[in-house]
């Protein structure tokens, strides 16, 4: 259709044309041959300066004030007319015209008019006609543009006839004629000055409808500026048009306004100004190789629409006073034009030669147009040139967008042909790649296009009818919670902003084993749209023998380690802490087993985790105490979103998962010690605390701080075996705390001794055996504590404790003072399971503050920890197990 345009608008062109100059060449039909039958313009006038006629002055041809002229613009002259403002009054004395029907034409006028066709035989019968409505003072005239034919009958060759014509105002072009009446046989004037309005018409509605042409390939290429710049010249065009003829004059006979008249002359001031600075603008935009000074060219623009403001606001009478300006601003943009495109001829820019003989053809009817007016043949044909270029430059414009399209054209083709071989290589990838590949639409089924891996994976469901949820929840092995929670999450994230894919598609399920036992992963990637997920596209691999291997690696980095870590140690302290190790791990097992439980249950788990975590820690395992970590931290997180029950059931699942640890264990303890029997394993109390304090000291990283003494004194085999116990279990922590929190590196006072010292004091009470823990570290900082307590809401900020009862609030749950969570401390467990474990074997548990007198606020303290003696004992050993 472009194309068939493109071909349609020479053709419109040369047909305007060519009407346009048939009709200004050939003459009018009439009755005969003689001067008579053609056009004859009334071109000799008598001319009265501010005096009316009226019907009487038809034969009145003397007097000081009535001249006799011969050309009209000679008599003006010669008359004085060409200065000042005022009335005019002119008689046109017809010639000898032989017997007929003829016709007069008068117009169009600038000014308003009154006239009589008089018959000097019958002065009665005179025909009268005006335009607009007469006056002698300019704020009461009602100008109106506009012509009329008048029609009257010729009885012989002898007959008289006379025009009188009264003007308001004389200064306005050529005397307020832009042409002289004319006088022809009938109906030859009423045929030109339809074919002239004919084609006035046929002129704008083509410049409309290459007006909406243009604006609508601006609108489908908003960079094609041209299109825009040309559619402003039609509209100027179009203004001309409508502004020259007045259109207003078909319908309004005489008008009560002015208003008329004024956007007539508006609308014609307007085109004088849009259509030049509009032709700049579209070589400008159409020749984007010829350099131009941008600062004049906006400078003129910004001009043109000052102009164009003073137009629309201040009265005609402004704009007639300002016509030099506006006539010499056009005449500056033409030449700029000019300039423009004799550069762009010299570049060699496409279309630029037909530009230039556009312009030429525009110049040379203008030119025309004005030799005609002063020859009183007047005719608008500047109008047609501008008709003219605007289909040439169309022409370019639209050359150069078919080729345009027709590259794009090409250019599909190549693209189909590209996608169309990479749809054939995409389609022979999802045949035969052994993974899984589809997207999972809002309805949570898949997409029409999956991979053939994808049936293997999930064989006899048919893929098309089935939700995607739907098929991983049947057919897979998944826990209960991620049987709940997959569906709702991935329907929730499809249609919501990537920011919520990005914060919650970890919920979705990464990874699981079909019934056939095979490990499936899967990964989720977000197709966004507009800021939201559309699709979702999924992958589904089968790692069973990538698990499989990993397993085994494991495994055997796993045994590796157990290896170093029971190698060091001798076979009574290796049974030892095995045989502690297998005692958390039943107290989890029997922890997950409750059939009842309160709200303290994950306490006492993370208690034994965190007292678990130290043992693996100080033995060496790390794999283990890694392992015990993520636990500990999945129990803190699952203790506030999941209930008791299913509490329970992840903590066994996680103890059948610690189990192979303790498999792998007792397999390397068999391989260097033989078999084990754990109740035959016996070792001294003081001996095990110095095993467990040298082997925490060596598996923790203490940069920058000397290895601390360790002195044990008293008689600690007195201890009872649940005394003993307890004890073992909370060393551990109580080492701990010493290590991160008593010792920890820290300016000013409190500061580190030289020599870093533990102490652990037993002394005999009868039935009872007192055990007082003691470090010479930086002790305990008791504003620290105050402020934490009271952020915990433990305390008022109004109460006044005593150091004591401060001090006491460390063995609180989830109390700690540590501003960086590590493996070992900061989430106020350690303490908590010290107080726990020794009132489990009711063993009470105090604090001692010792008071200083600085201002530091660091006081040393002691832990005093009361409970039952054995005196029984025949040696100072203890059974392991």
């Amino acid at each position: 259709m472009l194309n068939r345009m493109v071909s349609f608008q020479p053709m419109m062109a040369i047909f305007l044309l060519s009407s346009f100059v048939i009709s200004f060449t050939t003459p009018a039909k009439a009755a005969d041959e003689s001067m008579n039958a053609h056009v004859y313009a009334l071109d000799k006038a008598l001319v009265l300066r501010n005096q009316n006629l009226t019907l009487a002055d038809a034969e009145w041809v003397e007097g000081d004030k009535l001249q006799l002229s011969g050309i009209l613009r000679q008599a003006l002259h010669e008359a004085g007319l060409t200065q000042g403002r005022g009335s005019v009054a002119y008689k046109f004395p017809l010639p000898a015209l032989d017997p007929g029907h003829y016709e007069l034409k008068l117009g169009p006028l600038a000014s308003a008019a009154e006239a009589w066709l008089v018959p000097l035989d019958d002065p009665a019968s005179a025909q009268f006609t005006q335009i607009g409505k007469v006056a002698t003072a300019y704020q009461e005239e009602i100008p109106f543009m506009a012509h009329r034919i008048l029609r009257f009958w010729v009885k012989d060759r002898t007959q008289r006839w006379t025009l009188l014509v009264n003007l308001s105002n004389e200064t306005r072009y050529r005397g307020g004629l832009w042409e002289p009446p004319q006088v022809s046989r009938a109906p030859t004037l009423s045929t030109l000055e339809h074919r002239r309005q004919l084609l006035n018409f046929l002129g704008t509605g083509a410049m409309l409808i290459m007006l909406m042409y243009q604006f609508l390939i601006f609108i489908r290429r908003t960079d094609d500026r041209g299109a825009l710049a040309l559619a402003a010249i039609c509209l100027s065009i179009i203004l001309r048009n409508a502004g020259y003829e007045n259109f207003f004059q078909d319908w309004i006979e005489v008008p009560d306004t002015s208003w008329p008249h004024d956007i007539a002359i508006k609308m014609e001031y307007i085109a004088i100004v849009t259509a030049p600075l509009s032709c700049l603008a579209f070589l400008i935009a159409t020749f984007r190789r010829v350099k131009y000074p941008t600062l004049i060219f906006r400078m003129g623009t910004l001009a043109g629409l000052v102009i164009i403001a003073i137009n629309l606001v201040a009265p005609p009478r402004i704009m007639e006073q300002l016509l030099p300006v506006l006539q010499i601003y056009a005449a500056g943009l033409a030449l700029c034009c000019l300039v423009f495109i004799a550069k762009a001829v010299q570049l060699k820019e496409e279309g630029s030669t037909l530009t230039l003989l556009s312009l030429c053809i525009v110049l040379m009817l203008g030119s025309l147009e004005v030799y005609l007016f002063t020859i009183n043949k007047g005719v608008n044909i500047s109008a047609f040139g501008a008709v003219i270029f605007v289909f040439l430059q169309s022409q370019v414009l639209a050359r150069r967008f078919a080729d345009a399209f027709n590259r794009a054209e090409h250019l599909s083709r190549e693209l189909q042909l590209e996608v169309d071989k990479q749809t054939w290589q995409i389609r022979h990838i999802l045949r035969h790649i052994p993974q899984g590949i589809g997207t999972i639409k809002q309805d949570l089924h898949l997409g029409q296009t999956y991979s053939d891996s994808m049936r293997n994976f999930f064989p006899g469901h048919t893929m098309d009818t089935i939700r995607f949820d739907k098929l991983i929840c049947n057919d897979l092995l998944i826990d209960d919670n991620s049987r709940s929670l997959f569906p709702s999450t991935l329907e929730t994230l499809i249609g919501e902003s990537d920011l919520t894919w990005n914060a919650n598609s970890h919920l979705l399920i990464q990874e699981a084993r079909t019934r056939d036992n095979r490990a499936l992963a899967f990964d989720w990637y977000p197709i966004v749209k507009d800021g939201q997920v559309d699709e979702v596209l999924v992958t589904v691999r089968d790692v069973s023998e990538l698990k499989n291997l990993r397993q085994k690696n494991f495994n055997l980095d796993r045994e590796f380690e157990c290896y170093i870590a029971f190698s060091k140690l001798d076979r009574d302290h290796a049974m030892q802490g095995y045989a502690q190790l297998i005692r958390y791990c039943m107290e989890c097992r029997a922890l997950g087993s409750m059939t009842e439980a309160d709200s303290g249950w994950s306490r006492q788990v993370l208690i034994v985790l965190h007292t678990m975590k130290g043992n693996a820690r100080q033995l060496g395992l790390k794999s283990l105490a890694a392992a015990l970590h993520n636990e500990e931290q999945a129990v803190m997180s699952r203790s506030t979103k999941l209930r008791i029950r299913e509490q329970m059931l992840s903590l066994t699942s996680a103890v059948q998962r610690l189990e192979e640890h303790f498999d792998t264990m007792k397999s390397v303890l068999e391989r260097i010690h033989g078999s084990i029997d754990i109740r035959k394993s016996s070792i001294s109390i003081e001996e095990i605390l110095n095993q467990q304090f040298h082997a925490l000291w060596n598996n923790q990283e203490r940069l920058g701080m000397p290895r601390p003494n360790l002195e044990l004194s008293g008689p600690l085999h007195l201890l009872s075996l649940p005394y003993q116990q307890a004890l073992l279990d909370v060393w551990l922590h109580l080492l701990t705390n010493s290590f991160d929190h008593g010792f920890a590196a820290q300016d000013g006072p409190g500061n580190v001794h030289a020599k870093p010292t533990i102490q652990l004091h037993a002394e005999s009470h009868g039935s009872f055996l007192r055990l007082i823990y003691a470090d010479n570290g930086r002790g305990i900082h008791i504003p620290t504590l105050r402020d934490k307590a009271t952020q915990l809401k433990l305390l008022d900020a109004r109460d006044n404790p005593a150091p004591e009862a401060i001090a006491a609030l460390i063995f609180s749950p989830g109390f700690s003072t540590r501003a960086n969570v590590s493996e070992s401390s900061g989430r106020g467990i350690g303490m908590d399971a010290v107080k726990t474990l020794l009132a489990a074997v009711q063993v009470e548990l105090e604090i001692h503050i010792t008071p200083t007198f600085d201002d530091s606020g660091f006081h040393p303290f002691q832990l005093i920890m009361n409970g039952p003696a054995n005196r029984s004992l025949a040696s100072p050993t203890i059974n392991a197990a």
